[in-house]
């Protein structure tokens, strides 16, 4: 279980902080830019077309910061550690997913 072993991974490696640090940071420029694009609309639209609106925005920022989050780990390498390396797919790990 990845829940266990994470206090493990915070002192071990050092990418795994900067990650943490990364995405929080991430969130937290999503959660303001949200809210920058949700300002303008609210005194411009009718209630019935920011409601709709409303949607496209909070998806569309959720889509963004995980593609975020996704791109930084994939170009740090984050989600592959030396000292972790990828098990083999077998029938075993095949049929625990």
């Amino acid at each position: 279980m990845a829940v266990g072993r994470y206090p493990e991974r915070w002192d071990k490696w050092p990418k795994s902080r900067a990650f943490a640090r990364f995405a929080t940071a991430a969130w937290g420029l999503t959660t303001l830019g949200e809210f920058a694009m949700r300002v303008t609309p609210i005194y411009r639209l009718t209630i019935p077309q920011f409601l709709a609106a409303d949607r496209f925005l909070l998806y569309g920022s959720i889509a963004r910061y995980t593609g975020t989050i996704w791109l930084y780990g994939k170009r740090t390498g984050i989600f592959q550690e030396d000292d972790d390396p990828p098990r083999p797919i077998t029938r075993t790990t095949q049929a625990a997913h």
